[in-house]
């Protein structure tokens, strides 16, 4: 818009103000000049003079003001042009502020405040499921870590805790989120006689500094609320913005001297024998505990308590609410279980769906008194999640270690068995085992091991296989098959061993059915031929129980020598949570299979305690479980743990194989997760395997 330059008055003289006082001061110097001279010239010549110095005084008073008055035209000039660019600047904010005022109007119409409304709502929702979705998968992924970690703000509050590092102190990883670090995690200096007196969470506090130097690692005292504490051994790594600023602390607590408890049992054991998720020992250090009581009692005659304990629903929170649900559920189980154990007692996981317990001096009588508490407790907690309720309950076998037991084999034997008897009567219940079992358990129990002897003995085991194939899409690949035992009962039906295999472990069968199985597969026949012709390969699934037999190891390899199907096209299938407890037993049968070239496969792998089998055992494949498979299909959680089992096996070199695929979506849901072979009814059902 384009602006005029007006004219605006300034205060300053006129040019008809200055001939007026030229004139005047010529006036008085020409009187002056006539007084002085007017005694010595005439009347005539006093005029002529009294003019000339009236013209001469004028021309200079003319002059004098005329160079006065430049300075103020000058200033004149500045002050017209303040003014007018004032007059711009006003005018242009004047228009500015009317478009700005039209613009807001026009936003602010009924419908276009509804269009944003809308898109904003939009967005918002938008927003909120990815972030949701970041937020549940960072839930599987620290589910799924087996290290210690915890993730400090600047302001030395709690971010995110790992699980583990949360089992530390009996926790949930959410229950330590927005609380102090030192709060949560007291640490004290364990090398001072009083360690309670010299607290330590300012130096941890102390890596946030900027100024300060580089906290190095350091051994500290744990404190727990199991009324003992741990010696841990603190690494604290800043996390830096690009201007190489403190952002966020993480601070790692490794476990020293075997997780040994100051104060208290040694209840956390790190490596093979114990369990990150719960902090329970593992089968290991359970049945060496066993051995040393029962020489306690032979010299002593003192009795102790066993009790074995599995949550009813183990496997129902997995297939119904996922593998997140199913960990949290377990870790509650185990709290559970700890808070009624009298001091002294003993906790340990020795399988992956059992937990035990040892309680020393303890009798028959106040051992069932406390297995009833504990499932009543855990009978009154019913577990939530996702607006789901999955009813929950113990079964508890207990018996006694007294003179009478024979061995620790005979002791974890009765154990179990009083598990299975609690179970038949409906679960949630107590079962404890005499020293003598009822002559009527004993006769059913012998009769179906005699049964199974007899189909043993008589060729009456089966085999059939079902096909692995590649999951992408017209894949070609040399056939793959897996072998799955089957018992022909008397009517010739094939069935699963699924309802023998608790008799057959008890019996010592399994590693007869294994050397069956081996042998029937590798002997000289038209399939083995077939097999080695066209390059395919065979998989073979090993009982756990086999491998703990010393001898197994050299039958298995006498068959691998006299094999009719090239040792290099055979696959064995070991279950992950055999892995996890028995990791010697394992890592000896991988390195004797591994002398013949075999490939080895993680069998109904939920990575259930981080990456434990994957670190132990160099395998071929992973065969993801079951449930994780299914679930997948349709919780968010499960197919995130999925894709990132999927990325782990890839770093070690490991292709995932995914079980029990029923539809034709489920198996695009794996294609797009990256899969690397598929097997299930949606493939192929198994059939007869021909020898």
């Amino acid at each position: 818009m384009a602006v005029q330059n007006p004219s605006i008055p300034v205060a300053a003289p006129s040019r008809t103000r200055f001939a007026v006082l030229a004139l005047l001061f010529g006036a008085i110097g020409a009187l002056l000049i006539d007084y002085v001279v007017s005694e010595q010239v005439g009347i005539s010549m006093m005029a002529l003079i009294a003019s000339i110095t009236m013209a001469m005084t004028s021309l200079v008073a003319i002059w004098v003001f005329r160079r006065l008055q430049l300075p103020l035209e000058a200033a004149q000039a500045v002050t017209e042009d303040q003014a007018y660019r004032l007059q711009v600047l006003e005018q242009e904010v004047a228009v500015n502020r009317a478009a700005l005022r039209a613009r807001q109007g026009e936003s602010l119409t009924p419908q276009r405040a509804l269009e944003e409304t809308t898109q904003l709502r939009e967005d918002l929702q938008q927003a909120q499921e990815v972030a949701e979705l970041q937020r549940r998968s960072s839930e599987a992924m620290l589910a799924a870590s087996d290290d210690r970690l915890v993730l400090v703000g600047l302001d030395g509050q709690i971010i995110a805790a790992t699980r583990n590092a949360a089992a530390l102190l009996d926790l949930m990883p959410a229950e330590t989120v927005g609380r102090p670090f030192g709060t949560v995690f007291a640490l004290f200096d364990v090398t001072q006689d009083e360690p309670l007196q010299h607290p330590l969470n300012a130096r941890v506090l102390a890596a946030l500094d900027e100024q300060a130097p580089p906290v190095p690692a350091f051994e500290a005292l744990l404190e727990r609320r199991a009324r003992f504490s741990i010696k841990v051994r603190v690494e604290c790594l800043p996390i830096r913005d690009r201007r190489s600023r403190a952002a966020r602390l993480l601070v790692a607590l490794h476990l020293t001297d075997g997780g040994a408890a100051v104060g208290g049992p040694e209840a956390l054991e790190g490596g093979s024998t114990g369990d990150p998720l719960t902090g329970a020992a593992g089968a290991q250090r359970f049945e060496r505990r066993i051995e040393e009581l029962l020489q306690e009692a032979r010299r002593s005659g003192n009795f102790h308590g066993v009790m074995l304990i599995a949550p009813d629903d183990f496997e129902a929170v997995y297939d119904r609410l996922g593998y997140a649900a199913g960990e949290e559920r377990l870790w509650q189980v185990a709290s559970l279980i700890r808070s009624h154990l009298p001091p002294g007692a003993e906790f340990y996981r020795p399988s992956a769906k059992h937990f035990a317990a040892l309680i020393p001096e303890q009798p028959d009588s106040a051992c069932r008194a406390l297995a009833q508490q504990m499932c009543a407790d855990v009978a009154a907690r019913p577990f939530y999640r996702d607006n789901l309720t999955v009813s929950s309950s113990l079964s508890i076998g207990v018996v006694s270690i007294g003179l009478a037991n024979t061995s620790c084999q005979d002791i974890i034997d009765r154990a179990t068995h009083a598990l299975k008897r609690a179970r038949e009567l409906g679960g949630g219940r107590v079962h404890v085992e005499s020293l003598v079992q009822s002559m009527e358990e004993q006769a059913r129990e012998q009769s179906l091991g005699e049964w199974l002897e007899n189909k043993l003995l008589t060729n009456k085991l089966r085999l059939a296989a079902q096909p692995i194939v590649p999951a992408a899409a017209n894949a070609g690949a040399p056939p793959w098959l897996e072998l799955l035992l089957r018992i022909e009962d008397d009517d010739g039906v094939w069935l699963p061993p699924d309802h023998y295999i608790d008799v057959l472990e008890k019996l010592g069968l399994t590693p007869l059915v294994d050397r069956w199985v081996v042998d029937q597969a590798l002997k000289p026949s038209p399939r083995a031929t077939q097999i080695k012709n066209s390059g395919g390969r065979l998989s073979i699934n090993i009982f756990g129980s086999s491998l703990l037999r010393d001898s197994f190891l050299q039958e298995m390899r006498e068959l691998l020598v006299r094999s009719a199907v090239p040792t290099t096209q055979l696959c064995f299938e070991i279950e992950e949570s055999f892995i996890v407890q028995h990791q010697q037993h394992a890592a000896a049968f991988v390195s004797m299979v591994g002398e013949f070239g075999c490939q080895i496969a993680i069998d109904r792998y939920r990575g259930g305690v981080g990456l434990t089998a994957l670190r132990h055992v160099p395998a071929t494949y992973i065969k993801l479980h079951e449930s994780l498979v299914t679930r997948q299909n349709f919780d968010v959680i499960d197919r995130a743990h999925l894709d990132w089992l999927t990325s782990a096996a890839k770093l070690v070199d490991a292709k995932v194989v995914a079980c029990a695929v029923r539809d034709d979506e489920m198996l695009e849901r794996l294609r797009a997760a990256k899969v690397d072979f598929v097997q299930g009814f949606a493939i192929a059902s198994p059939s007869p395997y021909s020898i």
